[in-house]
C-alpha cells in the first residue's frame, strides 16, 4: 500500500517500492505467505485512509439519494417555474428590453438565446449541487453547509472572492435597472399629470421644457427615488429576511399575470370578450382572495390530525401519520405495518417525555426549534432520537452540544458522542482536548487521570481488535506501547495542533532580519515565537501522558 496510498496521500514520493528491487522481492515473499493476500484489499484501504484523513468521498448510495426523483422535488420545480415566470413578466428590466428592441424578430431571438443560456447554466449549477450533496450529505442535513451554496463548496477558497465580486456586480446591475425603472415610471406619471391638468384648463405647479420633456418631473422622480432608498437601506442593514416579501410578491404576480395581460387585449377574440380595466382589477383581487382562502383550508386540513401520541403521564400529542413516518423508521414500522398501533392510530410511551416529545414533534414539523437554547434537554433528545430512530435530529443535537464543550466536560461529552455515533461532536471534543490540554491536565480535578485513561482505553481497544485489524493502524500487537503516539486519539490531537499552528513556520535568516527592521513586524515575530513555544509545550505534555 506504500506506492498506492502513502506516496499520494502522505507525499512520500521520493522513491517507490516498485523501483527498489530488494524491497520489491521481500514484499512479494511476504505477499505469498498464506493468508496475507486476503488482507490486501486496496480499495478498502484507500477508502479508509480518505475517511481517516477527513477527505470526503463520493459513493453510489449518496449519489442515488441526492439524485432520487421525489414528489417534493417535482412540486418545487413547478412552484419555482410558476413563481419566477410570473415575476419576470412584471420585471421592469425585461419591459425596458422589449421597448428598446429593434424589432419583434430581434426581441424574440434575444429572449430565445437568453433562455437557452440560462437553462444550461441552471442545469449545470443543479448538477453540481447534487454532486456536492452526494459528497457530504451529513453537513447539508445538519445545516452546517447551506444547500443553495453547495456548488461553491466544491471550489477552493480563492474562488469565493471571485464569486463575491460577480454576485456584487449582478446585484448592483439589478438594482440599477430597478431604480431606472422607478424613475421612468414616476417621471412619466408626472408628465401625464401635467398633460391632464393642461387639457382640463388647470394651472400646473411645474412647467415642462421643449419636446415634452419635464426637468421638474425628473428632479421630483430622483428625489422620490432617494426617499425610497432611505428605508430600504435601513431595512437591509438589519438583515431582515426577505423570503416572506418574496412570497407575497410571487403570489401577487402569479394571481395578476393572466388577468393583467388579458386586460391588454382591446378586441374581442371570437366568443371571448376583451377584458375591461375594472374586470382585470377585480380578477387580480379574486386571485389573491382565492389564495388566502385556500391557505385557510390548508391550515384546517393540517389541524385534522390522524395519530395520537400519549406519554406515561397521560399527555396527548395530536400529529399526522405520514409526516412522522417520513422522519422516523420507528413510526413507519409501527403505523404503516401490521402492528396494533396502525389500527388504533395511537402510540403509548412508557416514559414521562412530555417536553422532549414536544421538541421532537416541533423538529419534525419545522426542521428546527424556535427556542435554540435546548442544551438542558440534549441528553433526553439524544435518548429519544435513538429510540425513535432519528439520526438527523441526533446530528442536530450534537451540533448544539458542540457549542458547550469545554475543559470541564469534554470527556463526558466525548463518551456521549461515541455512544450515539456523533462524528462531528467527537471532532469538537478532540479539538478542545488539543487546544486546552494544559488546562485539562493541570487545572481540572481529574483531568490528567481521565486523559491518560482515554489513551489507555484506545490502546487496549486496538490490542483486542486482533492482528489483522491492528495492521490497519500501522501497529503490531507487540508494538502497541512503543507506537502509542500512533493511536487514533493521539494522532487526531496532533493533527489539530498542527492545523491550528500551521501558519507558524521557521523563516529564513534574511527574512527574519528584514522583519526586525520594523517595530510592528517585530511584534509579529515575538507573537510567532510565543505560539511556536506554546505548540511545543502542548506536544511535550501529550508525549508525557502517552
Amino acid at each position: 500500500r506504500f506506492d498506492e496510498i502513502y506516496r499520494i496521500h502522505y507525499k512520500t514520493n521520493s522513491r517507490i517500492v516498485a523501483r527498489t528491487p530488494s524491497l520489491l522481492r521481500f514484499m512479494r515473499r511476504v505477499f505469498n505467505i498464506r493468508g496475507v493476500s486476503k488482507t490486501c484489499n486496496m480499495n478498502e484501504m484507500k477508502v479508509y485512509v480518505r475517511k481517516f484523513s477527513g477527505e470526503k468521498v463520493f459513493s453510489s448510495k449518496n449519489y442515488n439519494a441526492a439524485s432520487n426523483w421525489t414528489i417534493d422535488g417535482f412540486q418545487a420545480l413547478v412552484t419555482l417555474f410558476i413563481a419566477i415566470a410570473c415575476a419576470e413578466m412584471f420585471n421592469q428590466g425585461s419591459l425596458q428590453r422589449v421597448w428598446a428592441a429593434k424589432s419583434d424578430t430581434d426581441m424574440r431571438k434575444g429572449f430565445a438565446l437568453g433562455s437557452v443560456m440560462v437553462f444550461f447554466l441552471m442545469f449545470f449549477f443543479g448538477l453540481m449541487g447534487v454532486l456536492a450533496y452526494a459528497k457530504d450529505p451529513d453537513s447539508y442535513d445538519n445545516f452546517e453547509k447551506l444547500a443553495y451554496l453547495s456548488f461553491f463548496d466544491l471550489l477552493g477558497r480563492g474562488w469565493h472572492v471571485l464569486v463575491l465580486i460577480f454576485v456584487t456586480a449582478l446585484a448592483a446591475s439589478s438594482i440599477d435597472t430597478l431604480q431606472n425603472a422607478l424613475t421612468c415610471v414616476f417621471s412619466s406619471g408626472l408628465i401625464s399629470l401635467e398633460s391632464y391638468l393642461k387639457k382640463n384648463g388647470h394651472n400646473s405647479w411645474f412647467d415642462c421644457g421643449p419636446c415634452g420633456r419635464c426637468d421638474y418631473a425628473r428632479m421630483l422622480a430622483r428625489l422620490f427615488l432617494v426617499l425610497v432608498n432611505i428605508p430600504a437601506v435601513i431595512l437591509a442593514s438589519k438583515s431582515i429576511s426577505v423570503l416572506a416579501l418574496f412570497l407575497v410578491a410571487d403570489l401577487v404576480f402569479a394571481t395578476a399575470t393572466l388577468t393583467v395581460f388579458l386586460g391588454l387585449i382591446t378586441k374581442d377574440i371570437g366568443p371571448i370578450p376583451a377584458a375591461t380595466e375594472l374586470g382585470a382589477f377585480l380578477g387580480v383581487w379574486s386571485g389573491i382572495g382565492t389564495v388566502l382562502y385556500m391557505d385557510k383550508i390548508g391550515q384546517a386540513t393540517m389541524n385534522a390530525s390522524d395519530v395520537t401520541l400519549i406519554s406515561q403521564s397521560g399527555h396527548e400529542f395530536f400529529t399526522h401519520r405520514y409526516l412522522i413516518c417520513a422522519h422516523s423508521d420507528y413510526f413507519r414500522r409501527a403505523l404503516l405495518g401490521s402492528f396494533s398501533e396502525a389500527n388504533k392510530a395511537c402510540i403509548l410511551f412508557k416514559k414521562k417525555i412530555n417536553l422532549v416529545l414536544s421538541y421532537t414533534l416541533e423538529w419534525m414539523y419545522t426542521d428546527g426549534w424556535k427556542n435554540e437554547n435546548c442544551a438542558d434537554l440534549c441528553l433526553a433528545l439524544l435518548d429519544i432520537s435513538a429510540l425513535l430512530l432519528l439520526p438527523r435530529m441526533s446530528n442536530l443535537v450534537g451540533t448544539v452540544l458542540a457549542t458547550y464543550v469545554d475543559e470541564t466536560n469534554v470527556f463526558d461529552i466525548l463518551d456521549l458522542s461515541r455512544l450515539h455515533t456523533l462524528a462531528k461532536l467527537e471532532e469538537s471534543c478532540t479539538k478542545v482536548m488539543a487546544l486546552k490540554i494544559e488546562c485539562i491536565v493541570h487545572q481540572t480535578t481529574d483531568g490528567r487521570e481521565r486523559f491518560e485513561a482515554e489513551i489507555l482505553r484506545e490502546a487496549v481497544a486496538i490490542e483486542q481488535l486482533g492482528a489483522s485489524q491492528v495492521q490497519t493502524y500501522s501497529l503490531r500487537m507487540d508494538e502497541v506501547e512503543e507506537n502509542a503516539t500512533d493511536l487514533p486519539i493521539v494522532a487526531e490531537i496532533r493533527n489539530v495542533l498542527n492545523d491550528y499552528y500551521c501558519y507558524i513556520e521557521d523563516g529564513d535568516s534574511e527574512d527574519q532580519d528584514e522583519i526586525r527592521n520594523d517595530q510592528e513586524k517585530n511584534d509579529t515575530v515575538t507573537n510567532i515565537r510565543y505560539m511556536r513555544r506554546e505548540r511545543r509545550d502542548k506536544l511535550n505534555l501529550l508525549d508525557t501522558m502517552v
